[in-house]
């Protein structure tokens, strides 16, 4: 019996790959009985429609993606990581954050070397709502008084992370 892919499929496939829906969630949406839904990935994987639909969908997915960092320079990028955690932060939501995380370990990107996270973190703190930031770093009144940056540091006020003083130190011994 061959199945061929209805508007019905590709729906479920895009609320899976594309708005991150459980697999229960999206077949149930898309017409599934709550029974065959409950079996997830198995009901997916053994439905030749649902499977094509779902493998269509991840490869348009995979093409776009692919064309968003081939033309993002490494800032760019970098911003797109800051710009989720913070939106992730903001709405108590935590989706994505590994995909962040693995983005900003790109060796152009560098996010997580000791420099970049403590001016990352900052970023993310200062551009959070001032309700969001109030409720998890202090009142707003205190943060209003101290301007833009309140209590947290600017990045242009980063210590150095040259090493270069300790190694003369060591050739003067």
């Amino acid at each position: 019996m061959k199945s061929e892919v209805t508007e019905r499929h590709k729906q479920i496939a895009r609320a899976i790959v594309q708005e991150g829906k459980p697999i229960s969630r999206a077949l149930i949406e898309g017409g599934i009985s709550p029974t065959q839904a409950r079996k997830g990935m198995k009901r997916i994987t053994h439905t030749r429609a649902l499977r094509q639909s779902v493998e269509d969908e991840l490869k348009k997915w995979a093409k776009e993606t692919g064309k968003i960092l081939r033309v993002a320079a490494p800032e760019k990028r970098a911003e797109m990581v800051r710009a989720r955690l913070a939106l992730n932060v903001a709405t108590g939501e935590d989706r994505a954050v590994h995909s962040c995380k693995l983005m900003g370990q790109d060796k152009e990107v560098r996010m997580w070397e000791p420099e970049v996270r403590a001016i990352s973190a900052n970023w993310i703190i200062n551009n959070m709502p001032p309700e969001i930031r109030a409720r998890y770093f202090g009142d707003e009144e205190q943060d209003q008084e101290g301007g833009r940056e309140g209590k947290f540091f600017r990045a242009t006020e980063l210590p150095p992370t040259s090493t270069e003083p300790e190694k003369e130190s060591k050739k003067s011994s």
